[in-house]
């Protein structure tokens, strides 16, 4: 079934019926696409409020959040964040019920490398590393830890254990098993001519070696066919990978993009193992309250529609999409902590070469 005949379907015969039955409600939540298709050209009322700011930051997932925290300690006062959904977090939203709070999305962190340097810093600042042993690993709060990660899989009528589908296997699959893991230790120890690693996080950090951008140029389905890994079940674990992190098959996303998927985690502790996951109940929004605490009210439900540059400083036309009232709001500077398609419709053509406007670009997928 294709997915958007899912969604289409998914009202009626699945979250209804389970209404009927059950008496629990539900529905579909994520991404507001009615409020965002209206920057495909819809006409947007006059404007008639005007605001100063220092900074305005498009977009309240966690980049534009940890953007806005970081100008903050640097002393800028005067930041708008404007977030078109009715919650901060974008990818780690999470709620709370009268039992727990739980995450909608995000729901863990894998153990950051050294080259995470500001993500360490930022949990040493809340107490989620709460010191270091002898030789520089972190030691993290036991209770953001999960120590016995379980995950199983649903195969061939039966559960097993981990995501890997090798209960069964033929020795020569389980073979190419071990053959991908030892290519990912390659790639994950593998630096560039310029010295960085091949794959890091963040990811402006990798190396940009021509050899290894041109992995770039192929789909991670191509690069399994060049390196003989057949099996079905290795190549629909890697697909599996492909689709949970990037939202495409492994014939859609890039052999860089799959790759560093694997072999961009080199996380270390002083007490966990390297694949242990940092989580709390309400998943990634705990984070999201650890970044919000100390930031001035952001502005949710608001569609910024529009950035022109000019020659003191550039200015956003927003939607808010409670009262209709559009406004526009004068800044030194911008940043568009929004996807790059979504940035492309934002931004003043004028703008593509000034240094007033920062599109970080969230949500890259390095899709072909």
């Amino acid at each position: 079934m294709k997915r958007r005949c899912l969604l289409r379907s998914a009202p009626a015969w699945l979250l209804g019926s389970c209404g009927r039955q059950s008496g629990i409600a539900g529905s579909i939540v994520g991404g507001s696409h009615a409020r965002g298709h209206l920057l495909r050209g819809a006409a947007m009322p006059k404007v008639d409020h005007h605001e100063k700011a220092d900074v305005v930051i498009v977009g309240g997932g966690i980049a534009g959040l940890t953007a806005a925290r970081r100008l903050a300690k640097m002393g800028i006062e005067k930041i708008t964040v404007l977030e078109l959904e009715s919650q901060c977090g974008g990818a780690s939203i999470s709620g709370k019920n009268a039992v727990s709070a739980y995450p909608w999305a995000a729901h863990y962190v894998p153990l950051p490398g050294r080259d995470c340097v500001e993500v360490r810093r930022f949990f040493e600042e809340c107490g989620i590393i709460t010191g270091h042993d002898a030789a520089g690993r972190p030691i993290y709060d036991e209770m953001a830890l999960c120590h016995d990660l379980q995950e199983r899989l649903f195969i061939h009528g039966e559960w097993i254990e981990g995501l890997n589908p090798a209960d069964g296997l033929p020795e020569k699959e389980k073979a190419q098993f071990a053959a991908f893991t030892a290519e990912i230790a390659h790639w994950r120890e593998k630096r560039g001519r310029d010295g960085k690693p091949a794959f890091a996080l963040p990811v402006d950090a990798s190396s940009q070696d021509a050899e290894i951008l041109a992995l770039d140029t192929q789909n991670m389905s191509a690069w399994m066919d060049a390196h003989g890994f057949s099996s079905e079940a290795l190549r629909w674990s890697v697909d599996y990978a492909c689709r949970d992190d990037f939202g495409g098959s492994s014939d859609e996303v890039s052999a860089w993009a799959g790759l560093h998927y694997f072999a961009s985690r080199t996380g270390e502790a002083a007490n966990a193992e390297p694949e242990t996951m940092l989580t709390w109940p309400e998943g990634n929004g705990h984070l999201v309250k650890l970044i919000t605490q100390d930031l001035p009210a952001t502005r949710t439900d608001a569609l910024a529609y529009a950035v022109e540059v000019n020659g003191q400083g550039a200015s956003v036309l927003a939607l808010e999409t409670q009262t209709g009232r559009a406004i526009r709001i004068d800044a030194r500077a911008v940043m568009l902590c929004v996807p790059r398609f979504v940035a492309r419709r934002l931004l003043d053509p004028r703008a593509a070469s000034a240094d007033l406007v920062l599109a970080l670009g969230g949500g890259q997928s390095h899709a072909r």
